[in-house]
């Protein structure tokens, strides 16, 4: 989409932007978690994932039926950028995560949670890029609110974020008019 224009609202939640003969308004975390969790898809799929390496590692302690789990999807998770080590009977070590997501203890537990180690599906991957997006009320400047429109025009499925929400509406001139009881 070819935008003109962008206004950030007292609220910051949505952004609107001016668009040939109408306005689009873009609520801003629905956009980024789109972006997001296909960024992370792609990654995955071709095997590249971004990992961001932690300064200091993340030691978590699991209980036994966990260690086993991590055990059985060791591998699985290295490919997905979750790059751990064991240290022990009851440590194992986070030295980094995918680099678009956030909390590296969390995202242990989560992935080897009641046995579900080894499914770090497209629902896992929707919610993480849920809680590593942008949320209402966090501002973004103009600047930043045109280049995640601009992220979001080169994803596939724009249209709405992974749990179904649609990302942005148009309101067409000819809507504001009819409510403005304007005539053309």
């Amino acid at each position: 989409r070819d935008v003109t224009g962008v206004q950030t609202c007292a609220l910051p939640i949505y952004h609107l932007f001016e668009e040939g003969e109408g306005l689009i308004v873009v609520d801003q975390h629905a956009a980024q978690e789109r972006i997001l969790f296909e960024r992370f898809l792609d990654q995955a799929a071709r095997g590249e994932v971004e990992v961001q390496h932690l300064l200091i590692p993340q030691l978590v302690k699991l209980p036994p039926g966990d260690m086993l789990r991590w055990e059985a999807c060791h591998a699985e998770l290295e490919a997905l950028g979750l790059l751990t080590a064991r240290l022990d009977e009851e440590t194992v070590s986070v030295n980094a995560i995918p680099g678009i997501l956030k909390g590296p203890e969390a995202l242990l537990r989560a992935v080897v949670a009641d046995g579900q180690g080894a499914r770090f599906d497209r629902e896992a991957f929707a919610r993480r890029a849920c809680r590593a997006s942008v949320m209402a009320g966090d501002r973004m400047s103009a600047a930043e609110a045109v280049h995640q429109m601009q992220a979001l025009a080169a994803c596939r499925d724009p249209m709405t974020c992974p749990h179904g929400r649609p990302v942005f509406i148009e309101i067409k001139t000819s809507f504001l008019d009819r409510q403005f009881f304007r005539t053309a």
